[in-house]
């Protein structure tokens, strides 16, 4: 009786331990969090399943952004090269690529989505695969054309999945602060012309001066930018890069752009 009783406390402290070693385990996995491909040509597919549709394919060492788990499976945000297509008459477009020439057609190199949760597809039609949904008047970048499809660079709200097990994440080491130099502009200035990257805000009016929006570097650097009110508002709170011509000395508390250019970064 007793060797049955001090196994049963051994079993007892045994499924203690292992239970203990599973908590811990399952917390050391925080999300989201950035991995990298272990190997070459890796599938990233539309559902958490071996049966599912390719979307595209990782390269090693490729790093992309992990956002849950399912089942052993990584939910990840779609990589730049990944597919990406909406219905042309879902969009309007607010930034064209300029002709060269006057037989040149104009394209359609930014537009923004008219429409509030509009589906994005696989492939140009309405029976592929949903791998995301927009939502009205987010800006999307156009790679081309197809059969009144735009073909666009992935948004931030469409993924895919892949098998965790081709999948490890990338440990951040800690570096030690710093002594903080003094600021500078994120900015390329050169006979007026003007190239940065911020965010972009509405501004308002400032004194006598108008204007509708303005971009916040890095480095919390404000400009106030001139241009058509509808592309603004498009990309409004979202991350871009903008040229542009100085109007106002750099020197100026708010220094004003007209805008030649507007692409948002994803």
């Amino acid at each position: 009786m007793q060797k049955i009783i001090s196994l049963f406390l051994k079993i007892n402290a045994l499924s203690v331990i292992l239970l203990y070693g599973t908590i811990c385990f399952a917390q050391e996995t925080t999300f989201p969090f950035i991995g990298q491909s272990e190997s070459e040509n890796v599938n990233l597919r539309t559902d958490a399943t071996i049966n599912s549709q390719v979307i595209c394919t990782l390269s090693k060492n490729e790093q992309i952004e992990v956002i849950s788990e399912s089942f052993e499976w990584y939910k990840i945000r779609l990589p730049n090269n990944a597919p990406s297509f909406v219905k042309k008459n879902l969009t309007e477009c607010i930034g064209q690529k300029p002709a060269i020439s006057p037989e040149e057609k104009t394209e359609c190199k930014t537009a923004k989505i008219t429409k509030n949760r509009v589906n994005i597809r696989l492939a140009p039609n309405e029976t592929a695969p949903i791998l995301g949904v927009s939502l009205n008047n987010e800006a999307v970048n156009i790679i081309s054309e197809e059969q009144g499809w735009y073909k666009i660079e992935p948004i931030p709200n469409s993924f895919g999945w892949v098998h965790k097990k081709f999948i490890s994440k990338i440990e951040i080491k800690k570096e030690e602060p710093k002594p903080e130099e003094p600021k500078k502009v994120e900015a390329d200035v050169q006979e007026n012309l003007i190239n940065l990257e911020g965010i972009i805000k509405p501004y308002g009016r400032f004194f006598k001066r108008s204007a509708t929006h303005k971009i916040i570097t890095a480095d919390n650097k404000i400009f106030l930018l001139k241009a058509d009110k509808k592309i603004l508002n498009a990309a409004n709170q979202q991350k871009v890069k903008i040229k542009g011509r100085l109007v106002e000395d750099i020197k100026e508390k708010y220094p004003v752009i007209e805008v030649t250019g507007l692409e948002v970064i994803k």
